[in-house]
């Protein structure tokens, strides 16, 4: 505001800046919490990701089962390594 900006322009120009990569780093952590998450709810009946795990496992289809698993664990792993890039080129 010493510089003569108004309230919006001093958020716009001075706060949100420095608050940015916090908020981003912020909103990537959830999003990786949020997959694990989606994963292991679906596995104790909540429906979600894991549901399909459960119905696999239910039906002994151990070979969908696998291939699915496998595939949750390289897409958390892709979202971890993308995420920690991200973070990284932020902080």
């Amino acid at each position: 505001r010493a510089t003569g900006a108004n309230g919006a322009q001093a958020f716009r120009f001075g706060v949100l800046p420095q608050a940015m990569p916090l908020m981003a780093t912020y909103s990537l952590l959830l999003f990786e919490h949020n997959v694990r998450s989606a994963t292991i709810l679906g596995l104790v009946g909540a429906g979600g990701v894991g549901f399909i795990l459960q119905k696999y496992l239910s039906l002994f289809q151990y070979r969908e089962l696998m291939g699915t698993l496998i595939f949750i664990i390289v897409m958390v792993t892709v979202i971890d390594r993308v995420s920690d890039a991200l973070r990284k080129r932020l902080i």
